[in-house]
């Protein structure tokens, strides 16, 4: 079951068996709120199947879209850390099967499978640096730049086309900053050029 998730590489069938035996397997449909920035934490999500938005608000409900999960990813890792209130929050924007991990249980693996608080460390390293870049891309990217950019982390190369994965107007938006209307403009300036 946990084969695709990259925080288990590198451990053997019987160590995914142990943590597998503690995760509830949870279906969430679309649009459902899987946890709610500022609530108090306690578990971690893994991501089985569907795809579901990361983000943010602020008390007069403006939002910030932090990014987008799909299969594979996990989230809520930092409960396990740090049981402080969660920093975001989780939308299913399609219907989506996600393992839920008490922290407890996911302590009781890490002690008997060091290798997964090494994986651990690696994809929390790897998400802070990904942070950096976007507030980079915030201070010193155009708006133009930064759908550019979007753009491109998103695509894969086929049959020699680069390919970008189905993303609304209004996600772009949320993503990089900007109003729907700009990025429309800029997704027009783009498909000219």
């Amino acid at each position: 079951m946990f084969d695709a998730i990259p925080l288990f590489a590198g451990l053997d069938e019987t160590a995914r068996a142990v943590i597998a035996a503690g995760a509830v397997v949870k279906p969430f449909p679309k649009g459902a709120v899987v946890i709610t920035q500022d609530d108090d934490s306690g578990a971690m999500y893994l991501v089985l199947e569907g795809r579901l938005r990361v983000y943010r608000t602020n008390e007069d409900g403006k939002e910030i879209v932090l990014g987008v999960l799909v299969g594979g990813d996990y989230f809520g890792e930092l409960a396990v850390l740090d049981p402080a209130p969660r920093s975001a929050s989780v939308m299913a924007l399609q219907a989506s099967r996600l393992a839920v991990l008490s922290r407890e249980h996911v302590i009781h693996c890490i002690e008997r499978q060091p290798r997964i608080a090494l994986n651990l460390l690696a994809s929390l390293a790897a998400r802070f640096r990904t942070v950096v870049i976007a507030m980079g891309d915030l201070a010193l990217l155009d708006v133009y730049g930064r759908v550019a950019r979007l753009l491109l982390e998103h695509s894969h190369e086929q049959d020699g086309e680069r390919l970008t994965e189905p993303m609304t107007q209004q996600e772009i938006a949320d993503q990089v900053g900007a109003s729907r209307e700009m990025v429309s403009r800029i997704l027009k300036e783009l498909r000219a050029g």
